[in-house]
């Protein structure tokens, strides 16, 4: 085998053909097909791969050439590449942890608590669910990066934007990242804490993620960590599953090959969009996931999780501060106003009435023989079936609600009487005391009352006050939390996709009417405070050419003008039209021959 050209051979396989040359020089040897090699000479794929892509391999006309298509290959490793490793997350469980077996660091705070109060407690939950909301579902916009259109083509410009927009649609399992942001931020202001677990292909670029309780999640103790590499476990049903920090086991490499980090690299060191592929790969080995052990496996490796903590760091720099944690008396108290409303209405609490019976013996206590003849009395039988009666309506019909109407018969000078026992000031200083909680609570979380759908136009305080806490709200709590998610969201977008030509940004939180807010952009327009294009885009239509251009007007001209030289003619123009007027207006010779005329005209009269 003198001629067999080794030079694209993978170096194991060259080996093995020169050994078998120079074993038998001249000759002829039967020959196992190893598997292909694709155009660019760049990847090598085993027959076993080429099997596992769903391609046979055949002759051709009974002859010993193998007919196989590299770029099949090519594009069945591609796909296998495209796919996303598993989720990790474990479902349903209150499997409790063991800290001093599982090497974790116990948070100062009951994580079970704090989530059983987004059922119990309805005021800290709502300001929660508000605010979660209000960060993450107002509208998702990208926006091109200065300096983009020097790095990067218009047409690599539009396919990127294409597939963030793509990626952002379907990264939550098939739903829009808006949800998982949602849910993020709903643990965050809950425990402090919030987690999400990233997932990549087999390139190495993030495909897909997913919400982890973080409930259910522990901070690994410094020495496992380094130790094994896992730094978070969750714990469900006995099982454990190791997590991994964000890009601990993936290499990046800028446009020249040397490592980077894309998370603050600038824009320029970044990889073309089409060459990204061989900027990206695996370290090993890997984290398993289910033992934290080390392996080379990437089907067993443990995926990253990315955690948020919020500040303040009052008790913990590692788990966080839950928001409105600061009101926690007065969440229990509401807990007890709710609990005591519940029990009165289910007659379980306090005896709130008391039932009178009146003239039910015979007179003078004596017994019924000492009754005259024709007058009705209560025998003792009726009478201690009236007070049974009385007895089972309070304890079944009231208890379960049913408020059915209560017949009694009674004889003679019989009567009962149903007197309520609680004062009605008793009520209203519960009704201010629920009310002094609930604001407690709500000013714990910076949650205005309008935000929670409370009414205080009544209370003489809505109008313009309400106004200014909404715009606080907004400006102090809204904007932040958007600003915290829209990081996360680019940090993705830069690590995951390795595209850095688009900032991430939600629109800001609207507090007018879309009527008001459409005149206000007609009246920027008008004013030359915003381009046609701008004024278009917040209305809502689409951008037109040569719509980025101001117009400018004053009292007796408008004026539309696209060629920036012929505009310059045209002040150029006017400028000397007003020099020679006013050189005209304020020449002393045109006044003296106007002077001239006025004598001229005075004598010419005389004459007459």
């Amino acid at each position: 085998m003198p001629d067999t050209d080794t030079r694209t051979m993978p170096p194991e396989i060259e080996a093995a053909v020169r050994k078998l040359a120079k074993a038998s020089p001249g000759g002829t040897a039967n020959a196992t097909i190893v598997g292909s090699i694709t155009e660019d000479n760049k990847h090598f794929f085993s027959s076993t791969d080429v099997y596992k892509s769903g391609i046979r391999l055949r002759r051709k006309d009974n002859s010993h050439k193998i007919e196989i298509s590299a770029k099949a290959i090519q594009a069945a490793a591609d796909d296998a590449d495209k796919e996303i490793t598993d989720a990790r997350v474990l479902g349903e469980s209150a499997d409790p942890f063991n800290y001093s077996t599982d090497s974790i660091i116990e948070p100062p705070w009951d994580f079970n608590i704090l989530t059983s109060l987004l059922v119990d407690s309805t005021w800290h939950a709502s300001c929660i669910e508000v605010k979660a909301s209000d960060y993450a579902y107002n509208e998702p916009k990208l926006f091109l990066r200065p300096g983009a259109e020097k790095i990067a083509t218009e047409d690599e410009l539009a396919r990127a934007k294409q597939e963030i927009f793509a990626f952002l649609a379907s990264c939550n399992d098939g739903k829009a990242i808006e949800d998982l942001l949602r849910d993020v931020a709903v643990e965050y202001e809950s425990l402090g804490c919030a987690a999400f677990e990233i997932r990549r292909d087999k390139r190495g670029f993030i495909g897909a993620l997913t919400h982890v309780p973080f409930g259910d999640v522990r901070v690994l103790q410094s020495s496992f960590a380094d130790e094994t590499g896992a730094k978070y476990m969750q714990r469900k049903f006995g099982k454990r599953v190791y997590y991994i920090g964000m890009n601990d086991n993936v290499k990046y490499t800028d446009r020249d090959g040397n490592p980077f980090n894309p998370t603050h690299a600038q824009d320029a060191e970044f990889p073309s969009l089409d060459a990204r592929i061989d900027h990206v790969e695996y370290t090993s080995p890997f984290v398993s996931y289910h033992s934290a052990d080390e392996t080379t496996n990437l089907d067993n490796s443990a995926n990253e999780l990315f955690v948020l903590t919020r500040s303040p760091y009052t008790r913990s720099r590692i788990y966080g501060t839950p928001a409105g944690i600061s009101a926690y008396p007065a969440i229990l108290a509401q807990m007890k106003i709710d609990a005591y409303n519940l029990s009165f209405f289910s007659a379980q609490g306090v005896p709130q009435y008391a039932v009178i019976f009146e003239g039910l013996s015979s007179p003078s206590g004596g017994s019924t023989d000492d009754v005259l003849d024709g007058e009705d009395v209560m025998t003792p039988d009726s009478t201690a079936q009236l007070r049974e009666t009385v007895r089972q309506y309070f304890k079944k019909e009231l208890s379960s609600g049913n408020r059915s109407i209560l017949v009694l018969t009674m004889t003679g000078d019989a009567k009962v009487t149903f007197q309520k026992l609680s004062s009605d000031e008793l009520e209203a200083s519960f009704e201010q005391y629920e009310t002094r909680c609930r604001d407690k609570v709500r000013v714990a979380h910076h949650v205005p009352s309008t935000a929670l759908g409370i009414d205080i136009t009544n209370t003489g305080i809505g109008g313009n006050r309400e106004q200014a806490q909404m715009r606080r709200y907004r400006d102090h709590v809204v904007i932040p939390g958007q600003r915290m998610l829209e990081n996360i969201v680019n940090i993705i977008i830069r690590c995951g996709l390795l595209i850095p030509h688009y900032d991430f940004k939600f629109a800001p939180m609207n507090l007018e009417d879309e009527a008001a807010r459409r005149e206000f952009a007609l009246k920027e327009f008008v004013a030359g405070g915003a381009t046609l294009n701008e004024y278009r885009e917040l209305t809502g239509k689409p951008r037109i050419a040569a719509g980025d251009v101001f117009i400018l007007r004053s009292t007796n001209l408008t004026m539309i003008e696209v060629d920036s030289a012929l505009t310059g003619d045209k002040i150029q123009q006017s400028i000397g039209y007003e020099k020679r007027l006013r050189a005209m207006l304020g020449d002393d010779r045109t006044t003296k021959r106007l002077s001239d005329l006025s004598d001229t005209i005075a004598l010419l009269e005389e004459d007459e």
